[in-house]
């Protein structure tokens, strides 16, 4: 793969074709805004410049890694609420006019002054919570949903990310319909608000390598 990349190669590409992370494949091989990585990884990508490759092969639990680093943003959590119209249904043509129309009408309101919690209990089509949440960070997309899930809802995410608190987003398309987001907060996580994601990453991810460590030194 290093000859590849010397040789021109897209990073991009080499990632989308060989690697093995079939999950990070499927996300057009970005693990960006947010997600936990590796202790070692993480070392290795503060030491890269945004733009640049990590000049070696990074030795984690699971294998080894290459890693390129494309920018550096302060890690944030941002909670949003949203009006949701789907375009997903037997007769998806005549969905996706409609849904469009209803989104259209549903944001108007929004902008004459109509609170936005009031047009979402009245118009919003989604079947779960409205509350949405994800932390932006240097490291996968922090909603428990399939993979399947994250992929049609980034659209969502790169859109929340970038708004502020109070802000009411224009019509936001996704894989699986028309959403009108609202940011209800956005603040720098403390350690109090990371604490169990931290703890479950540990425990699914170096709990065992850790365990493995001690034992031969208990042995002895």
């Amino acid at each position: 793969m290093f000859r590849r990349l010397r040789s021109g190669e897209s990073f991009e590409q080499i990632a989308l074709d060989s690697s093995d992370d079939r999950q990070f494949q499927a996300m057009a091989a970005a693990c960006g805004s947010p997600c936990m990585l590796f202790p070692e990884m993480e070392a290795a990508a503060y030491e890269t410049a945004p733009g640049q490759m990590y000049p070696g092969a990074i030795r984690v639990p699971s294998g080894f890694v290459l890693i390129k680093v494309y920018d550096r943003a302060q890690r944030r959590r941002v909670r949003a609420s949203h009006i949701f119209f789907p375009t997903q249904g037997p007769d998806s043509a005549a969905l996706l006019i409609s849904a469009r129309a209803r989104a259209d009408s549903a944001l108007r309101l929004v902008r004459s002054g109509r609170p936005f919690e009031e047009v979402a209990r009245a118009m919003s089509q989604d079947q779960t919570s409205g509350l949405q949440e994800a932390t932006s960070a240097a490291s996968t997309r922090g909603r428990s949903a399939s993979r399947r899930q994250r992929q049609a809802l980034t659209e969502f995410e790169d859109v929340m990310m970038t708004m502020k608190e109070g802000e009411v987003s224009g019509i936001v398309q996704t894989g699986v319909g028309y959403h009108i987001i609202k940011v209800v907060e956005s603040k720098v996580p403390e350690f109090a608000d990371e604490k169990e994601t931290i703890r479950t990453f540990y425990k699914q991810q170096l709990l065992a390598e850790d365990r493995a460590g001690v034992r031969p030194q208990c042995a002895r």
